[in-house]
């Protein structure tokens, strides 16, 4: 199956209600959904910033990977497989991972540095 395939069908999976609550991809959208406005990923950076009610600020202390292992944890605490599965070092990274191609969560650089004079208040 071609991976465009593979894409429309988990999104049917979406869509229907199908996709299990404890797989990877669940738990990364409602990762997204959750953080949407607080955190942001620059791919051409290789870094998260998070917003803290003031100003946008680079995660130098893992704080996004640490929300993905929250939201993991709430996930096996409510899972009847074995828990260590929605938990595990693996599934954690890759919600991180697939979070940081959603759509809500990811950003461009140069929105960033749109306009560098906006908060300068002295000359040149």
């Amino acid at each position: 199956m071609a991976d465009g395939e593979n894409v429309i069908r988990l999104a049917g999976f979406q869509d229907s209600g199908e996709l299990p609550p404890t797989s990877e991809e669940a738990i990364a959208l409602e990762f997204a959904a959750r953080h949407a406005g607080t955190l942001r990923h620059v791919a051409a950076w290789g870094q998260w910033l998070h917003y803290d009610e003031s100003r946008w600020l680079p995660d130098e202390t893992l704080y996004a990977f640490d929300l993905a292992r929250a939201i993991c944890r709430e996930v096996a605490a409510g899972c009847e497989k074995p828990a260590s599965v929605a938990a595990s070092a693996k599934t954690v990274a890759a919600v991180e991972r697939l979070a940081k191609a959603d759509r809500r969560l990811a950003a461009a650089a140069m929105q960033w540095d749109a306009d560098g004079w906006a908060l300068n208040t002295g000359e040149p």
